[in-house]
């Protein structure tokens, strides 16, 4: 999920009696919300859809799963459910400024691993400006096609990979590199026993996780890509990679000696696949906290991992002392 919350613009002093602000929060259970202090319409245009009424009205390319309400603080939280479609969201007139957020990706089909979830702040965003939210789907069983947006799949009885929750500073989601905020979505479940051989491997950064290892049959299994899509397998009972700024691997299997060949190396011994990896735009943002995220030091951009290995400097987060990283 992404969750966002403006304090209001620098210099700005708002009386509690006036005060407006704009909640968002992104997630495949829970919505993206935005919150601006000092709120003024914005002018819908041609394509443009308002939901919401007065000091509360947004405007987004759709309304499909979009709503906006104004809760007890006096706050309008504007929520992106899942819908499987991109939503374009226009910032209000006058910008925003120090926006705390909580983002979340899907979740791995057949009870997978869980999407990364992480909070932390936008540092501003601009009268107009115009960002690009896909909420990713948790992954389900079986299935030939994609989880929204970018998660693996398999329908050869495996969990398919949850889908990453992305941000794009830009009117569309073509250019991958206009991604400023990720939270990856987890590997699906394999139905086999655990076995880091056969297993897909997480994403690293901008690194597609490796995908599993394959014995004693055919099995077609791949990597997770650089772009974030989660490697696919059809290795029996294997679950697929999940998506992120680089997606999870594909997980792998192995052929029982009493495997009847017709059904890709027996039954119940796929393994899982591996998570997408989460990104923050240091530009863009900072990241403070959260449950099973990890920020490593990079001098241009910020990778939110999912595991603890290697090392790192000092004032780590999540659970990562000082001495290792993602």
């Amino acid at each position: 999920m992404l969750a966002l919350r403006v304090r209001g613009h620098s210099g700005d002093r708002v009386r509690p009696r006036t005060k407006r602000t704009v909640a968002i929060a992104l997630s495949a259970l829970m919505p993206l919300s935005l919150l601006p202090l000092l709120q003024t319409a914005v002018a819908p245009s041609a394509e443009a859809a308002t939901v919401g009424t007065g000091k509360c009205a947004q405007t987004v390319s759709t309304t499909t799963g979009v709503s906006v309400a104004e809760n007890a603080n006096d706050e309008c939280v504007l929520t992106f459910s899942v819908s499987g479609v991109d939503v374009t969201w226009t910032v209000p007139s006058g910008g925003l400024t120090n926006v705390a957020y909580t983002i979340k990706g899907g979740r791995g089909g057949s009870s997978g691993a869980s999407g990364a979830n992480f909070s932390g702040t936008i540092v501003s965003l601009s009268s107009s400006q115009q960002l690009t939210i896909q909420v990713g789907r948790d992954g389900t069983a079986n299935s030939t096609s994609r989880t929204y947006p970018n998660g693996g799949h398999n329908n050869n009885g495996g969990g398919t990979g949850g889908g990453a929750t992305q941000v794009f500073d830009a009117v569309n989601s073509s250019d991958k590199s206009t991604r400023v905020l990720v939270a990856g979505g987890g590997g699906g479940a394999g139905l086999g026993s655990s076995s880091s051989t056969y297993e897909g491997k997480d994403a690293d950064g901008s690194t597609g996780g490796a995908a599993g290892s394959v014995a004693g049959c055919s099995m077609t299994v791949d990597s997770g890509s650089s772009t974030g899509v989660g490697g696919i397998t059809n290795a029996r009972s294997a679950g697929a990679g999940g998506g992120g700024y680089a997606g999870g691997g594909g997980g792998g299997g192995y052929n029982s000696a009493d495997a009847d060949p017709d059904y890709r190396c027996g039954d119940n011994i796929g393994m899982k696949g591996g998570r997408g990896s989460s990104y923050v735009d240091p530009v863009f943002a900072t990241a403070s906290s959260g449950r099973s995220v990890l920020r490593p030091h990079l001098s241009t951009v910020e990778y939110l991992g999912l595991v603890c290995s290697g090392t790192c400097p000092a004032g780590s987060i999540h659970g990562c002392t000082a001495g290792h990283k993602p």
